[in-house]
């Protein structure tokens, strides 16, 4: 009886080591593909020049159900592709090496391996495939190789200690929620050869503090983040509906001059927003755009003729106490413009680009009293139908100019204007 024990527990000793040490197996029908478990090292290699991994279900490759054993990984030179579900839920992997000769790294081919820190791309890898390093929750540092082009759905999702991304200059697609919930994520840069980063691709990542971006369209990119600096680079054309929705930290913005189309709720909920310059090249302005953006206190145009937006622009902000900046000389036209017209026309933007005092004007007697002059520059005053009435030169910032009768007047210093009545 004994001796049975002792031969079973033999056996079993055995039969467990070899998954440990020398254990093979084959993964393609001809055998040229082979994966080694020796030690806690999987090593898989191929006598062809160049070979695909396998692509399988996550529980068909043959180290599924010792899969907590593997603890690093070597993809040999002549693999050029690592298979869907590859090296899934490798809990205890910490390294992975990846030989140049690897063009895609396959769906879910690392996801959920939690103790995985770091991993080192190679330059040969153009596609990171959908879920591809989705639930590593301990892989800190990611460098992306300049020969990457797309960044699969889901593929870095919810890698909660991933603190920093910079995307090289070769990607060209960042899908759908790409790095959604990597509640780690603080910055990242974004640069002009991504044409299309799909929805949410990085919404949900709470820490996420500065954002640089220099691609042509912004979409429902970042939508509930709490960046608090954006730097939009002059390639952007187009800032997509939602694009910052519910960004409630986020204190100023200026939109470059290249955006042409402002989308519906592209910065809805920004609570914090206290600034934001729009630029004279649009040409769309979507419903809703800063709704909600209750502790907006500046904004900055740039039309020489007030843009019509949506009556919905603005709403449940109270205009009345914003600060409205508009191009020196069409303060008039901005007083009558619909939703412009509700805003606090405070400062002007001057013609140099620096801010002058507004030109206001007001009953005095038996006259207007203008201020907000500058001296030696031009003062105009016309009837509504054109015909000039006063022409003098200010000698102050304040000047009280004589009319004989009641009515309604267009003052006009140097470039600017303003409707005032008598």
């Amino acid at each position: 009886m004994k001796t049975r024990i002792s031969f079973l527990m033999t056996a079993l000793f055995l039969l467990c080591s070899a998954y440990s040490w020398g254990q093979t197996w084959y993964l393609t029908a001809d055998s040229s593909m082979t994966a080694v478990l020796n030690n806690g090292a999987l090593t898989v290699s191929t006598t062809k020049e160049a070979e695909d991994m396998p692509d399988r279900n996550n529980n068909e490759f043959p180290w599924y159900n010792i899969n907590s054993s593997v603890k690093s990984i070597v993809v040999s030179a002549g693999i050029t592709k690592i298979g869907d579900y590859a090296f899934a839920n490798c809990s205890n992997l910490t390294s992975v090496t990846i030989a140049n000769s690897v063009t895609i790294i396959g769906n879910s081919a690392l996801a959920g391996c939690s103790s995985l820190i770091s991993v080192a791309i190679p330059n040969s890898v153009t596609a990171i495939g959908t879920y591809a390093f989705h639930a590593c929750p301990s892989l800190t540092s990611l460098a992306l190789p300049e020969s990457l082009k797309t960044i699969g759905y889901h593929a870095f999702s919810n890698c909660n200690s991933l603190t920093s991304v910079t995307i090289p200059d070769s990607v060209t697609t960042i899908d759908g929620y790409a790095f959604y919930e990597c509640l780690s994520l603080a910055s990242v840069t974004i640069p002009n050869s991504v044409a299309y980063i799909r929805d949410y691709g990085f919404s949900g990542c709470p820490s996420l503090a500065s954002v640089a971006i220099n691609t042509t369209t912004v979409e429902a990119w970042f939508s509930g983040t709490t960046i608090t600096s954006l730097t939009l680079g002059d390639d952007v054309k187009t800032i997509g509906g939602s694009a910052f929705y519910g960004c409630s930290k986020l204190t100023s913005v200026v939109i470059p001059n290249s955006v042409t189309t402002l989308g519906g709720n592209a910065f809805n909920g920004c609570s914090s927003l206290a600034s934001v310059t729009i630029p004279n090249a649009l040409r769309t302005f979507g419903d809703a755009t800063f709704k909600d953006c209750t502790k907006l206190k500046d904004v900055t145009v740039n039309w020489s003729t007030p843009f019509p937006v949506p009556a919905s622009s603005f709403e449940n902000v109270t205009t009345s106490t914003v600060n409205l900046h508009v191009p020196a000389g069409t303060e008039a036209l901005y007083q009558e413009a619909p939703v412009w017209k509700e805003f606090k026309i405070g400062t002007t933007v001057g013609t140099e680009g620096v801010s002058i005092p507004a030109l206001k004007a007001y009953t005095s007697g038996n006259g207007l009293y203008v201020t907000g002059l500058a001296p030696g520059e031009a003062v105009r005053i016309y009837t509504t139908d054109g015909r000039l009435i006063y022409k003098g030169i200010a000698t102050g910032t304040e000047q009280t100019v004589p009319l004989r009768e009641r009515g309604i007047y267009i003052v006009v210093a140097g470039k600017r204007s303003l409707k005032a009545v008598y």
